[in-house]
């Protein structure tokens, strides 16, 4: 059930230590200053219950402002953070298109909602499928010596709303951290005439080790420290699927 019907794009951005505060802000702040209908977007800003000081700063920082964000705060436990973070908030989600960031992201085109906007309305006009997946410059999977967006997916991805429904959220909740981008991609390579390319139209900034554009910190190390899988099998693959085969 939705309590709004006018938000197009939800972003999901989980977050942890006040030392990746700024990163959250530049992140946050770019999606809203360069969307061109920031009012028809929202923030879903998930953190730890443990991290208190953090949370402190993240909420005097929204009291600041006026974007449209939800604050979910989650007992820490990393075995299930797809499912108790990145799908919970999801499932908490307005919008019509649902994004999985990092808060290390940061939005470098200018319109960007307009363009994704403009590109599914033309798709859902020949396509009797609504079920979504938005390939976009993510700048790790798209640097000129790595270029595997074609083979992994997007880091990033944004899919439809219906899609999430069908499967119970952003991400297979077998994967409990890292891997999920990848295991993603892979289910919607199954579903026929699903997968959007725009990765020639929106840019996304990653800063992080992973491109070698920040250095890797403990929030990024627990991502590796506590990932108990990372791929997913031809069954629970086929779990994932088949729903999403159906209009």
């Amino acid at each position: 059930m939705k309590t709004e019907d006018d938000i197009f794009i939800s972003l999901v951005i989980p977050t942890r230590g006040l030392f990746r505060l700024e990163l959250l802000k530049k992140c946050v702040h770019s999606f809203f200053s360069k969307a061109k209908w920031g009012n028809f977007l929202e923030a879903i800003i998930v953190t730890d219950l443990d991290d208190v000081d953090y949370r402190r700063e993240i909420e005097a920082y929204f009291l600041e402002n006026q974007y449209n964000v939800k604050l979910i705060t989650r007992r820490r436990d990393l075995r299930y953070f797809n499912r108790d973070y990145m799908n919970y908030a999801t499932q908490c989600s307005q919008g019509s298109m649902i994004w999985a960031l990092n808060d290390d992201t940061e939005m470098e085109t200018s319109g960007y909602d307009e363009i994704i906007h403009n590109t599914v309305s033309q798709f859902m006009r020949v396509n009797e499928y609504r079920n979504i997946y938005i390939l976009t410059d993510d700048s790790t999977h798209t640097t000129e010596d790595r270029n595997i967006i074609y083979d992994k997916g997007c880091c990033f991805p944004l899919i439809s709303r219906l899609a999430a429904e069908k499967i119970n959220g952003l991400f297979p909740q077998e994967i409990n951290i890292w891997g999920a981008d990848i295991a993603l991609f892979k289910i919607f390579q199954g579903v026929p005439n699903s997968i959007i390319d725009l990765s020639k139209e929106i840019k996304l900034a990653h800063h992080s080790h992973h491109n070698g554009s920040r250095e890797k910190d403990e929030t990024s190390e627990s991502g590796y420290k506590h990932t108990n899988r990372s791929s997913l099998t031809d069954q629970e693959n086929m779990k994932y699927i088949r729903p999403l085969w159906s209009k």
